[in-house]
């Protein structure tokens, strides 16, 4: 059938969906919806004829062959693709993908899909928060029970320095030492104190 003879996606009406396009068996764009250009950034013409997989992000496209693969032997799929936009902005879709089969005529694979990108982000930062509510709950566990022993060495030292006579050699040791329980002390109280999270860069 001529492009504009092609009813393009009409056995898949019943998914809502916000990207819309046809391929052939090599996974180029035979047709494209309105939504499609629209989530994209470009013309229909401008997309028409080009790979599916120009405008899937470089690390998934070589599983691009895979999911072809897949698609054609089973005859349908489903799962998430993630594209790119014009502006190099991910794009996550949730798709249905169907073989289109009729006696002498190509094979198409019509693919459906619906934007699920704020909700895979809300996902993400909701994983994220549980995250670091849990690390947060053990962080301040841990320094709760190293102040415990923490505070009898500390007080240990004390009574050592306040015996000790600023001219005895063991002295200076001591008030090193009482130094670097302190370190640990203010260290573990801003452990305690942690409220949110921001990423550090680590030299070497």
């Amino acid at each position: 059938k001529e492009r504009g003879e092609r009813t393009g996606f009409g056995s898949m009406d019943g998914f809502v969906s916000d990207f819309a396009v046809l391929l052939d068996p090599e996974g180029r764009l035979v047709d494209i919806n309105r939504g499609g250009t629209i989530l994209l950034g470009f013309r229909r013409e401008d997309v028409l004829g080009k790979p599916l997989m120009d405008f899937i992000v470089p690390r998934f496209r070589e599983l691009f062959s895979t999911f072809l693969s897949i698609i054609r032997k089973a005859g349908r799929e489903e799962g998430i693709l993630t594209i790119m936009d014009r502006n190099q902005k991910e794009q996550h879709l949730e798709f249905q993908a169907l073989v289109e089969r009729h006696p002498g005529e190509p094979e198409y694979i019509q693919l459906m899909a619906r934007n699920v990108t704020e909700r895979i982000k809300y996902q993400k930062e909701q994983l994220s928060r549980e995250k670091f509510l849990g690390v947060l709950e053990m962080a301040g566990g841990v320094a709760h029970k190293l102040n415990q022993p923490l505070m009898i060495i500390r007080n240990m030292v004390n009574e050592v320095l306040s015996d000790l006579d600023s001219s005895d050699p063991n002295y200076e040791k001591m008030a090193r030492i009482n130094l670097q329980i302190e370190m640990i002390h203010e260290l573990s109280k801003k452990i305690m104190r942690i409220r949110k999270y921001e990423p550090m860069e680590y030299v070497a």
